[in-house]
Order: C-alpha cells, then structure tokens, then sequence
C-alpha cells in the first residue's frame, strides 16, 4: 500500500501521519511525505514564521521523517521525502500516479477553516480535483482502532464506484460496524442501500450493517453532532456524495467546528 501525506511541517501534518501509522500498523505501507514549496503560490504547504518559515525546507522534512519513522517501530513500514515547487493540485497529482499512491492524508486544523466548515480550502481542493481517497484527521482526532463508522449516502446520486480494496482488507474486519444514514427518496433509498451494502462486503442480514433515515433536510442538531461525536470512530463519504459534506461535515451555521471534532474524514474515490 502506498499513502502520501501532504505536511507544512506542522504538529497537525505529524499528528495526521502519525494517525495513518496507527491505523494501517499492522499493514506493509510505504509513506511519502510531500510539502510543496511554491512560495509564489497560494497554495503552497509552507508554516507560518512562528513554525520556521525561513528554515530549510530540506532540513524540515528530514526532521519529520525522522519523527514519523520512530514512532512507526513498524519493519513493514517505509518512509521517503519529496518536496515539489509545482502547485499543490500538479504536484498531488503528479506523485499519486508516479508512486501508484492509494491513499492521501492530510491533517485539518481549525486555524485554516472558514467559520462554517471543518475542511480547509486545500483540503476542499484536493478532494474535488484528485481522484484518490483522501483521509482528512482532525488535529484533535485521537487515535482509536475504528470499529464504528458512519457513512452518509445521498441515495439520489450514482454510487456504483467500487470501494478501495485497502478499505475492505486493511479497516473493516469481523469487529466492524457500520452505520448507513440514507438521504434520498425511498424507492432509491432501498435499492441502493442494498448495492451500498454489497459493496462494503456485507451480506443483505449482516448485523454489522445498519440503517438510518434522515429527509432530505437533514437537521444538525446539537444533539445529533454530540452523538456521532460520542458512538462513532470515523465518518466515511463517497466520493461521488460530496454534496454530504454540506449536510453533515460542513453545517449551515458552523456547529459542527464549534464542537470541536474530533472525527477523521475518509472520502473514498
């Protein structure tokens, strides 16, 4: 398995790959690190001064593989650098073909976010242009071994896109459960939920499958975001269901930032 891992060099990039070490521990993974140093760029994954603008990129990164690759302890995990002066968009592109990457990591800190969202402009960017899955951690996302995810799916839009095989064979097992909440008109709604189902490995009475009904209108509730926050490990999106960010990831008025997520976001491509 291959994963790039987007960094500024910023606690919240090491926080993310250190994430995406414990979650693929018992996996052979190698890990590219990858800053984008355009500095006439707007997109350009540089820190701010406080976290050492005027360093050496060169140094910086080798500072992070450093960390990365101690805590990693793991013999089936490998570790390289690579630092790109193209634009963040041609330079993702560009590595997740050249290096067959099947999963791209990203860490998402409040300071970047507009007010109603949890996702940052460049997050925004990539998951839109890049067709890889992207795995966004929260800079408060603490490390548990997922077993309960959600999975929000507009039963209206197309899911017929496989799902990645290092999904099926590296997170789900026999201990997983996942939660399925449907937007959409019900004659859709049945249809696909059993294909969804099929997808994710589950046969049509798995226990581990299970169904939830929201109109199309979904309400945000404070009460709804306490309780994914407190019963699940993972939010998941299909790639194709990007308009759920807006129902569920990204709240019309923000609550969901203003309660401090702590969930990591996987957008399967």
């Amino acid at each position: 398995m291959n994963t790039l891992i987007l960094t500024d060099f910023s606690d919240t990039a090491t926080h993310a790959g250190k994430y995406a070490i414990d979650l693929f521990q018992d996996a052979t993974v190698n890990f590219y690190l990858l800053n984008i140093q355009n500095l006439n760029s707007t997109e350009a994954l540089v820190p701010s001064p406080i976290l050492g603008l005027n360093q050496n990129p060169k140094d910086q990164i080798q500072k992070q593989y450093g960390e990365l690759k101690q805590y990693a302890k793991q013999p089936g995990h490998s570790f390289y650098t690579i630092l790109s002066n193209e634009n963040l968009v041609n330079a993702t592109r560009k590595y997740m073909l050249e290096k067959k990457i099947d999963l791209i990591v990203m860490g998402t800190s409040s300071a970047d976010f507009s007010n109603t969202s949890i996702l940052g402009n460049r997050t925004r960017e990539i998951i839109q242009k890049i067709k890889c899955s992207v795995l966004m951690v929260s800079e408060r996302s603490k490390f548990k071994m997922p077993k309960k995810f959600v999975l929000p799916v507009d039963t209206t839009i197309n899911t017929e896109n496989s799902i990645p095989d290092f999904l099926r064979s590296k997170i789900f097992n026999a201990q997983t459960n996942i939660t399925i909440v449907e937007i959409g008109m019900p004659l859709d709604r049945i249809r696909k939920s059993l294909s969804i189902k099929k997808k994710f490995g589950f046969s049509e009475s798995s226990s581990q499958c299970n169904f939830l009904e929201f109109k199309q209108t979904i309400n945000l509730s404070d009460g709804l975001l306490k309780e994914i926050q407190e019963n699940y490990n993972m939010v998941i999106i299909l790639g194709k269901n990007l308009s759920i960010c807006k129902k569920l990831v990204e709240s019309y008025d923000g609550k969901w930032s203003a309660k401090n997520n702590n969930l990591p976001v996987l957008v399967l491509h």
